[in-house]
């Protein structure tokens, strides 16, 4: 994730994660399903106590203790009219200033978007909103995007229209999860257990084709 979206993000108090490069092995692209070959729906387990912890000076270490935020499963289901996206943690919890569950996908162009769906502390008012920046950290219009945050059963879901995106025939995707407060931050990314936003995307989901 570029300087320049983070900076823009943070001007608007809202963010995606502070992806953090890190030398950790990637883990390998999950397997997905054989029966169809153009399957619409992608789902992948992600290791449990693979948060990693960040400072604004670059120090970074592996929490594995840390339930909050912690990715445990990430499922793309690609339908005709947008896509359907769903992360779900071990818990999740209110930030002490900002929590996000952010997205990038790409299609056939190249292009990459990023979704993302946050909660931000104000005034000390919780306020949830979504949005959806595009290629040169370009903030895209996308009114038919909606997002819900579940807290109780650690599920943040969105919707992004395949409008938005270009109307791809196909698309790949990666998930985080983002806790910060007081300068610091805890990040947790799938597949995979890295916490470098390189890592491996999910094979392709397909357009639905009825």
């Amino acid at each position: 994730m570029s300087r320049k979206l983070l900076a823009a993000l943070a001007a608007t108090t809202v963010t995606v994660p502070l992806l953090l490069a890190g030398p950790s092995a990637l883990a390998a692209a999950p397997t997905s399903q054989a029966v169809d070959s153009r399957p619409s729906v992608r789902t992948v387990s992600d290791p449990r106590g693979d948060v990693w912890f960040g400072t604004e000076n670059g120090d970074k270490r592996r929490v594995a203790h840390r339930r909050i935020g912690d990715l445990t499963s990430f499922r793309v289901a690609h339908q005709r009219n947008g896509v359907h996206l769903r992360l779900t943690m071990a818990r999740m919890k209110k930030p002490a200033f900002l929590a996000s569950g952010t997205v990038m996908l790409k299609g056939p162009n190249g292009k990459r978007y990023v979704a993302a769906a946050f909660t931000s502390v104000l005034n000390d008012t919780p306020r949830g909103d979504h949005g959806l920046w595009g290629p040169g950290d370009r903030k895209v219009r996308c009114p038919g995007m909606t997002h819900r945050l579940d807290y109780r059963k650690g599920v943040i879901t969105m919707f992004v229209p395949r409008s938005c995106l270009g109307s791809p025939r196909w698309v790949r995707a990666r998930a985080a999860t983002y806790w910060s407060g007081a300068e610091k931050a805890y990040i947790d990314i799938a597949p995979g257990r890295s916490a470098s936003e390189n890592g491996p995307w999910l094979p392709r989901a397909w357009r639905q084709a009825s």
